[in-house]
């Protein structure tokens, strides 16, 4: 039977990803930016699944999970935030929140969130787990990996530019240890996560000067002592 996805989200790069990763399947994603729209939905049509962000205008994804799970007809609700943004685990569980996924997801991540929720057989019918089988990459899903790709820092741009490319990030107030610890991070580049979750969450459009010559020197300092 189709089935009927509620996104609540007001990033329009989000609510795309999603209606690419369901198009052409018996899953339909009706996508709204608010909170408030998201309840008007609900009095009228009753979705098999929601996707809730939990910083978008009210109520927020937290609000809209607690009433959705104390109403009459409760469905799974899977909660998004974006890893800059504060997520309260205590709140997500005292609400019923069914699932977390952080932005920016891939395609089989949501994909395999959703039916697991939507598609999992009963507890009192178990079922063997079949072998894994990897499903061939379709044109959609490649559409939506690069839009994905459109937002992420690459691993491979200068040292002396990254600083510059991450600006957007919340303001922080850093001191000398967490300036040091982002510098020689972005210094030997650990990792592609690594860099990308630095990025998102501890890099302030206010230190982008501190830090970039702070990197300048580290640079030239491991240059110095090979």
């Amino acid at each position: 039977m189709p089935k009927t996805i509620l996104l609540a989200d007001d990033s329009s790069t989000i609510r795309k990803i999603v209606e690419l990763t369901f198009s052409g399947t018996d899953i339909r994603v009706e996508a709204v930016e608010r909170g408030s729209e998201a309840l008007a939905y609900l009095e009228r049509i009753q979705p098999d699944l929601i996707l809730a962000d939990v910083v978008m205008p009210a109520p927020t994804g937290y609000e809209l999970c607690r009433r959705v799970k104390s109403g009459e007809a409760p469905v799974p609700v899977v909660l998004l935030s974006s890893s800059f943004e504060p997520f309260d685990e205590a709140l997500a569980q005292q609400c019923g929140a069914d699932r977390h996924l952080i932005k920016p997801f891939d395609s089989r991540t949501l994909k395999d969130t959703v039916h697991e929720l939507l598609f999992a057989p009963a507890e009192t019918e178990p079922q063997p787990e079949p072998e894994p089988t990897p499903e061939p990459r379709s044109d959609t899903d490649a559409a939506v990996d690069a839009l994905i790709e459109e937002t992420a820092l690459a691993i491979d741009a200068p040292v002396e530019t990254l600083a510059q490319d991450v600006i957007g990030a919340p303001a922080l107030d850093l001191d000398e240890a967490l300036i040091d610890a982002v510098s020689r991070a972005v210094v030997h580049r650990l990792t592609e996560q690594v860099v990308r979750d630095i990025a998102r969450e501890v890099v302030p459009e206010m230190a982008e000067r501190i830090i970039r010559e702070r990197i300048r020197n580290l640079g030239n300092t491991e240059n110095e002592d090979t």
